[in-house]
Formats: C-alpha cells, structure tokens, sequence
C-alpha cells in the first residue's frame, strides 16, 4: 500500500509471506469383496491438519469418510450362454460425509465387453437443503470401451440442481485406464481376483 513517501506490505500481498507452513496427514482405507460382492470404507484427514496461514487461531480440517459398495450381476452365466466376453450388470453407491455436508452417488453400469455404459445419480433426495429444496445435484452418463489392457471412457455431469446448465454448462471428464499385464507365477494358491468396478 502507498501511503504519499513509502509502501508499506499489505497482509494479503503473497510476496510478502516469509514462514514456510507444512502439515501431516494421513488416511485409511479397507476393502472386501467376492466374486460379485464389494463394500469398503475410506476415511481421509486422520490428524485433522490447521489449514490457516494467516490468522493464529487453528482452523483444522475435519474427517471425511466414504463409504462404498456394489454388487456385480453376470447376465450370461444366469441364462446359460457360453461366452468368452463378459456380459454383465454392476449396481454400486458412493456416500460422503465431511462435517455438517454429505452427499451420495447412486448408479449402475452395463458391461458387455468391449463396450459398457453407465448412469448415476447424485443427490440425496430424501433431505432437503437449508433453502428447503430437493437435494439434487446431478445425473452423470458415461460410456466406454476396452481393449486388451486399455480402457477409455467418456462421461458428462448433467446438472440437474437450481445451478443450472446455463450456470455450470455441466462437466466432461476423459480417462484412460492402463493395466500392467502381471506375470503369473506357479504357486500352490490361486491368487485373489481384482474385483473391477
């Protein structure tokens, strides 16, 4: 700030910080599953870390937790069909609690490979938001494509909440998934199959 002789440091001017601030984190996570079974639970910011830089109260962050579960559907060995490509229907649910704010994802996929699709919900329409309104937040649509170790997939959040299309313009998302093929070693035991979500 120029006072008519001199400049004196603004607090919020970022050239000004000299303290270097650092913290330590941890998170935990299980998971168990069969064959068409899954179900974990995740939680993040263990020790609570101070996220302030400015003031010299302690504003620390809160635990997250994440809770997650699905069951996987084989459509072609329920009806008796041979078939080396998989053909099959996936329900899973994502739910998020940090603080007072929580939020849950709810959807299903549709394998039948190469290809697969899929369509979620995110809201909590039960509970009502501060405004009294239908916690609702979007619809997201996805599909994708795999090939031998390569998976690529597309998906679009639709916005379905008072923060319309015109507001958001919604959000495309693009991810490519390589899998390392893994060398199979001769063991007495069958080793534990990956569950793919």
């Amino acid at each position: 700030t120029y006072e008519g002789y001199r400049i004196v440091p603004s607090v919020s001017d970022p050239s000004t910080y000299t303290n270097n601030l650092g913290n330590f984190d941890g998170a935990v996570s299980c998971l168990f599953y069969t064959k068409a079974i899954w179900t974990g639970l995740t939680v993040d910011h263990l020790f609570s870390p101070n996220f302030t830089y400015l003031s010299k109260e302690e504003h620390k962050i809160p635990l997250k937790y994440s809770f997650f579960g699905g069951y996987k559907y084989m459509i072609s060995s329920r009806l008796g069909l041979k078939s080396s490509k998989e053909n099959s229907l996936s329900l899973a649910f994502l739910y998020k609690k940090q603080y007072l704010y929580d939020q849950l994802d709810i959807g299903a996929y549709y394998y039948y490979i190469p290809v697969y699709v899929g369509l979620w919900y995110r809201g909590i329409p039960f509970k009502k938001t501060e405004a009294q309104a239908i916690n609702h937040d979007a619809i997201i649509i996805m599909a994708g494509y795999k090939y031998r170790s390569l998976r690529l997939a597309y998906s679009f959040d639709l916005t379905i909440s008072k923060l319309n299309m015109r507001q958001s313009w919604g959000g495309h998302e693009i991810s490519v998934v390589f899998e390392f093929p893994k060398k199979i070693r001769k063991k007495k035991y069958e080793p534990l199959p990956c569950p793919i979500f």
